[in-house]
């Protein structure tokens, strides 16, 4: 999926990078677009190519960083909310 079409069902989008090495390119596309502050997050799996087309392990680590994105997401609205309520 891309970028745009992430944005098309949200205002802030994140990515699952293959390496870490990866974070800086996709940050200077991002800035390039004008969207680098809508980026919520960029999570690098550390695997290499031939990896995330034949091992189980991808998916495995896809479903991994896309559940603990949910959950820090969570927590964070949780704490937003708490902050407006108590202001």
């Amino acid at each position: 999926m891309g970028v745009l079409t992430a944005l098309a069902g949200g205002d802030r989008f994140s990515i699952i990078a293959i390496a870490a090495k990866s974070v800086a390119r996709h940050r200077r596309y991002l800035r390039q677009m004008g969207l680098v502050d809508r980026l919520a997050r960029e999570r690098p799996l550390e695997m290499s190519v031939p990896e995330t087309g034949r091992s189980p392990a991808w998916r495995q680590s896809v479903a991994s960083s896309i559940a603990q994105d949910c959950r820090e997401a969570r927590q964070s609205f949780a704490q937003r909310d708490l902050e407006v309520s108590w202001g």
